[in-house]
C-alpha cells in the first residue's frame, strides 16, 4: 500500500478508537469521582484530544512502518543479490543440509554431474563424495563448524578424470547446520602442467645429452691436439734412434773387417751419447704430455672426487692446451704462487678452465692475432678465489646478460655452440658449490671471478644415499 493512503487510514482508525475510548472514560469517571473533566464535557474537546492522539500515533506508526518497509526491501534485495551470485556464478556451488540433502544448487554444479537442477534437488545427496574421500571432510566441517579447502582427484565421480579445488563453508539457518560446497575445476590446468613437466623432463634429458656431447667434443679436440703435439717428440726420438742404429751398423762393419780405429770408436761413443740424450729428452717430453692428457681425460670423464693441488691441475690443463695455443700467437700465464689444496672435483675445474680458454680463443680474440690470458688463484679462510681474465674484445651489456644462458652464442654455427658458459655455470654452482661472476665491457676484456669452497659439498645423489 502507498505511504499516504496508509497514513490517512491509520489516522482515521486511531481517531475513532480514541473517540470511543474518551466516550467510555467520560461515562466511567463520573461514576468513580462524581465529576467529569471539563475538556471532555464537550464534543469539540473530545474531537481535539482524539485528533491529537491520532496524529501522534499515526506519525509514530508511519515512521516505524517506513523503517520496516525499507528494511524488508533491503533484505529482499540482499536475498536477490545472493541468489544471483549463487545461480549466475560460473563456479559450481551447492548447499547441503547436515543430513546430506541437497537444498540448493546452481546450474554450473548440476552441469558437472550431467543432471538438471530440479533433478539434483530431488535425488542428490552428498553421499556420492564417499568414494573420493570428500564425504569425511564434509562431515568434519559440519561437526567442527570450521571452513576447509581440499583438492579432489577422481576418475569416477563425474564420469571422467578431474581435478577440483573444493571449498567447504559451514553456516547455520533456522538453528540447522548446513554446508556450502564450491568447486573450482582446474583439470585443464593440471593436464597442461603434466604436459609441461613431461616436456621439461624431455628437455632436461636433451640438455644432458648435449652437455655430454659438448664434453666429449672438448675431449676429442684435446685428443687431436695432443696427438699433433706428440708428433714432434716422437718423430725426433724416431729420427735419433734411426741415426743411432745406422752408426751401430757402421761400427759393426768396421769391427768385422778388422779396420776399427780408436778415433772411429771415440767418434761413435760421442755421437751415440748425443743421440741417446736426444731420444731420452723427447721420450720424457712425450711421456709428460701423455701423463697430463691422461690425468685430464680421467678427471673429466670419471667426475671423481679427490684431494689435489690446484696449481698442478691447472698446469696439466695448460700443458694439454699448448698444442692449440702454439698454433696461434695467444699466450696463457698461470699466476698461482702459494700451494692451494682442495678436496673437490679436479675434472670439473679442468673442464671450467678449458672452457674459459676455448671461449677466449673463439670469441675474445676473434678480431686480434695476439692475445693474453691470465689465470690467478688465492685462498682466504677456506674460500678459493679463482679468476680467469683476457684482454680481448669484451662483451656488451646484452651479451653479458645472456652469457650463461643455454644456446646463446654470438658465433653460433661458426665455432660457438651456445653451451660452453652454460655448462661452466652449472659446474661451478652445482658440482663445485661455488659462485661465478662476469665482469666485462666492450674493448676492455673479460674477467670470470669464481668463489669456490676449499671442500666441495657432497653431490646430491650421495646426500640422498646417506640419508
Amino acid at each position: 500500500m502507498p505511504a499516504k493512503p496508509a497514513a490517512i487510514l491509520n489516522f482515521c482508525l486511531i481517531f475513532f478508537v480514541t473517540v470511543l475510548l474518551i466516550g467510555m472514560v467520560s461515562e466511567l469517571l463520573p461514576r468513580v469521582y462524581g465529576t467529569a473533566p471539563p475538556l471532555w464535557a464537550s464534543y469539540a474537546g473530545t474531537a481535539l484530544v482524539a485528533a491529537l492522539v491520532a496524529a501522534v500515533s499515526a506519525l509514530v506508526i508511519g515512521l516505524n512502518t517506513n523503517r520496516f518497509l525499507k528494511a524488508n526491501s533491503d533484505l529482499n534485495e540482499l536475498l536477490k543479490f545472493n541468489e544471483s551470485i549463487l545461480f549466475n556464478s560460473p563456479l559450481p556451488m551447492a548447499v547441503y543440509s547436515k543430513a546430506g540433502q541437497c537444498l540448493e544448487v546452481n546450474d554450473a554444479y548440476a552441469h558437472i554431474f550431467s543432471a538438471t537442477r530440479s533433478a539434483m534437488l530431488l535425488y542428490h545427496n552428498f553421499s556420492v563424495f564417499e568414494a573420493c574421500g570428500l564425504l569425511q571432510a564434509i562431515q568434519r566441517v559440519l561437526t567442527e563448524n570450521t571452513t576447509g579447502r581440499f583438492e579432489v582427484h577422481d576418475t569416477s565421480l563425474f564420469g571422467r578424470e578431474v581435478w577440483f579445488d573444493c571449498e567447504l563453508l559451514p553456516f547455520n539457518h533456522k538453528n540447522q547446520s548446513h554446508v556450502l560446497i564450491q568447486f573450482y575445476d582446474f583439470t585443464q590446468r593440471k593436464i597442461a602442467e603434466e604436459k609441461l613437466q613431461a616436456m621439461n623432463h624431455d628437455l632436461q634429458l636433451a640438455m644432458k645429452h648435449l652437455v655430454q656431447s659438448e664434453k666429449m667434443a672438448a675431449l676429442g679436440n684435446l685428443v687431436a691436439g695432443v696427438a699433433h703435439e706428440l708428433n714432434t717428440p716422437i718423430g725426433n726420438a724416431l729420427m735419433a734412434s734411426s741415426t743411432l742404429n745406422s752408426h751401430v751398423t757402421e761400427l759393426n762393419d768396421s769391427m768385422q773387417r778388422g779396420v776399427l780405429k780408436r778415433s772411429v770408436l771415440e767418434q761413435y761413443i760421442n755421437e751415440a751419447r748425443d743421440e741417446s740424450d736426444l731420444i731420452e729428452r723427447n721420450i720424457v717430453r712425450a711421456g709428460n704430455l701423455v701423463r697430463s692428457f691422461k690425468q685430464v681425460a680421467v678427471d673429466q670423464s670419471s667426475d671423481c672426487r679427490r684431494q689435489f693441488d690446484l696449481k698442478s691441475v691447472v698446469t696439466h690443463v695448460a700443458v694439454t692446451m699448448r698444442p692449440v695455443l702454439d698454433k696461434s700467437r695467444h699466450r696463457l700465464s698461470v699466476d698461482i704462487d702459494e700451494p692451494i689444496q682442495l678436496d673437490s672435483f679436479p675434472g670439473a675445474i679442468e673442464q671450467v678452465v678449458t672452457s674459459f680458454i676455448d671461449n677466449a680463443l673463439i670469441h675474445a680474440f676473434a678480431a686480434t692475432d695476439t692475445g693474453s690470458m691470465v689465470l690467478r688463484a688465492t685462498i682466504h679462510e677456506g674460500l678459493v678465489a679463482l679468476e680467469f681474465s683476457d684482454n680481448g674484445n669484451g662483451m656488451d651489456e646484452h651479451t653479458a646478460k645472456h652469457a650463461f644462458d643455454p644456446f646463446f652464442s654470438t658465433r653460433m654455427g661458426i665455432g660457438g655452440s651456445g653451451l660452453g658458459l652454460y655448462i661452466v655455470n652449472n659446474i661451478v654452482t652445482s658440482v663445485l658449490g661455488g659462485t661465478i661472476e662476469l665482469v666485462t665491457s666492450p674493448g676492455n676484456g673479460t674477467r670470470f671471478q669464481l668463489r669456490l669452497p676449499q671442500v666441495a659439498p657432497e653431490p646430491e645423489m650421495e646426500q640422498n644415499r646417506s640419508v
